[in-house]
């Protein structure tokens, strides 16, 4: 009896499989203008051009929540030797020390100054002690000198001030890239990639300042309009108090910088930190009083949105890897907006777009059917397009 319960387990198990590998995928869709450049960006990324499809994991790919918890289980990540340089003297001013990580140990890496170089931008709360950041950087060392910015008081670094810009100030990214541009001498070509608001924080970085040495980018499942996003959240309250929590250990992890903040003192406001249950909650009681803003929308979260003027303004080529599932990401957004510029309007701006994925998660089924591939999907193709963006630009 047990037996034969056992293999009409296994039969479904396998038949579930088969089906999963023949209909249950993703048809890649590529928004952008049929320029000579995107065609060759197309065509020599083989994930594009081949394979055309993004089969997500059997069980879990189809729900977003279940999909990211599935990936954060999933990738334990590997710790990355690297050489560590703060930068203070640029960038007193708003008292926000930037941290690089450069991967292998130095600067160099063992390569040549002409050799290309990847910027890595983590999301909100990223470093690298990030998992997601660990497996890609895995990935693309092998092709790319790396170097990853830590966001202030992330993964193992403390705060030497109480202001700091989670979401980082707008000239941040501008002097991580002039830095690292002078440090190899302006020999090395350069790319970045950025993740979620790491992805958004790039994107106006490339709009503001259209002279960047920056020769191509990729950005993961990225925001655009920070108000929006925050409503996004409430609406999904799981990944709203994951995120809420990893800011609230940052600032445990500095309470001592806090505990004398007047304006943290007053109302209990310190004390609502700690207990705030959402995103907007946090930024409420903290963001606002400790870096003085008045308005939360206006002063803080539109002066980091993408508009419109950003979108026509970028004349470095972009890739945008865009998930509809995504519960970070508003649609809507992309459908008014940047689905459109990048079909008619900018030839630069090139988005891939799949029904699956969650908000940086792309996990992929792999050879075995049951079991995962060994790289998610979405590193393998921000490595293709990124090796692609190189060689077109040789």
């Amino acid at each position: 009896m047990i037996l034969a319960v056992l293999c009409v387990v296994v039969t479904a198990l396998v038949l579930y499989a088969l089906v999963h590998y023949m209909f249950m995928y993703d048809d890649i869709k590529v928004i952008c203008i049929d320029s000579t450049h995107n065609k060759a960006l197309i065509k020599q990324t083989p994930i594009l051009s081949i394979e055309k499809k993004y089969r997500y994991p059997m069980f879990v790919g189809w729900h977003p929540l279940l999909h990211v918890g599935y990936s954060s289980v999933l990738r334990s990540g590997k710790p990355q030797k690297h050489h560590r340089e703060i930068i203070t003297d640029k960038y007193t001013k708003f008292e926000e020390p930037i941290t690089l990580d450069w991967i292998g140990g130095s600067i160099e890496q063992g390569k040549p100054l002409h050799h290309p170089t990847l910027i890595v931008i983590p999301g909100i709360a990223g470093s690298t002690h990030a998992n997601y950041i660990q497996n890609f950087v895995e990935v693309s060392k092998k092709r790319f000198r790396v170097v990853v910015y830590n966001r202030p008081g992330c993964g193992d670094l403390k705060l030497t001030s109480a202001r700091f810009f989670l979401n980082a100030h707008p000239l941040t990214i501008k002097c991580i890239v002039d830095h690292v541009d002078a440090t190899l001498e302006h020999k090395s070509p350069l790319f970045a990639i950025g993740y979620s608001m790491g992805g958004q924080n790039v994107l106006r970085y490339l709009a503001e300042h259209t002279d960047t040495p920056l020769r191509g980018v990729v950005t993961v499942c990225q925001p655009f309009d920070s108000t929006k996003t925050c409503a996004k959240l409430i609406e999904n309250p799981i990944y709203d108090r994951v995120l809420t929590k990893n800011l609230q250990e940052i600032v445990i992890k500095n309470k001592h910088l806090y505990e004398p903040l007047e304006v943290l003192k007053q109302n209990d406001n310190l004390n609502k930190v700690l207990s705030a249950k959402t995103l907007t909650e946090f930024d409420n009681y903290f963001t606002l009083p400790v870096h003085g803003f008045k308005d939360l929308v206006t002063d803080y979260y539109e002066g980091r949105n993408v508009t419109e003027d950003h979108l026509k303004a970028v004349k470095t080529p972009i890739i945008m890897i865009q998930a509809d599932d995504d519960k970070v990401v508003v649609p809507e957004e992309l459908a008014q907006y940047v689905f459109e510029h990048a079909s008619r309007h900018n030839e630069n701006l090139v988005v891939v777009r799949t029904k699956h994925g969650s908000h940086c998660a792309y996990e992929e089924m792999g050879p075995y059917l049951f079991a995962p591939n060994k790289v998610a999907w979405m590193d393998r193709l921000a490595d293709q397009l990124l090796m692609t963006l190189s060689s077109l630009h040789q």
